[in-house]
């Protein structure tokens, strides 16, 4: 019910916001700015606030942008791509990438088709993508013990809202067990 209750609010701000002579439109509208950052309407797009206004788009380039950043500002914190392994960096580029065409697309499929079929396979496509995604994991994290890497900023937003396919989509999980790993250390 709050998923719903926080919809329904959504769309009464958006319809106080005048945000667009069509009701049906509310669900996809896209607000002047974002379009003039990005013509295609999509996120995430990051801009800077000041100065020239540079836009960087993109998911993988923005989890990357957003890294570099924190870095040259001084964060301690691990990098989610090795700056001294050449080798590593691309293996967890390619990571994510896979990760990305087979459980992010297929999330949305999951949850978005309207065909059963087309879901199931969606599912599987998901299932498919974990499975080697835990094969190539060389630790707690994909890449090792010592923290987030590339490929599980990718991987993470979806595997922590696979709830939502069985609530939004019903009994599409076929015996599967998960195992989360605690990344509070």
């Amino acid at each position: 019910m709050k998923h719903q209750r926080t919809a329904q609010a959504t769309y009464r701000a958006a319809r106080e916001l005048d945000a667009g002579a069509r009701a049906d439109w509310v669900y996809h509208w896209k607000s002047p700015e974002l379009l003039a950052a990005n013509p295609l309407g999509m996120i995430p797009t990051l801009q800077e606030a000041e100065g020239r206004r540079r836009v960087v788009r993109e998911s993988l380039v923005c989890v990357e942008f957003v890294d570099e950043i924190a870095r040259e500002a001084g964060s301690r914190a691990h990098p989610l791509l090795p700056p001294e392994d050449a080798f590593e960096r691309a293996r967890l580029r390619v990571a994510a990438e896979r990760i990305n065409k087979s459980v992010t697309s297929n999330y949305y499929a999951a949850l978005v088709r309207e065909d059963p079929d087309e879901r199931s396979a969606a599912f599987q496509g998901i299932l498919r993508g974990l499975e080697e995604f835990t094969a190539e994991s060389e630790g707690d994290f994909f890449s090792g013990s010592e923290g987030l890497s590339l490929a599980d900023c990718v991987l993470l937003p979806y595997a922590h809202r696979l709830y939502a396919l069985e609530h939004y989509r019903g009994k599409l999980v076929l015996n599967c067990q998960f195992t989360f790993f605690d990344v509070s250390r």
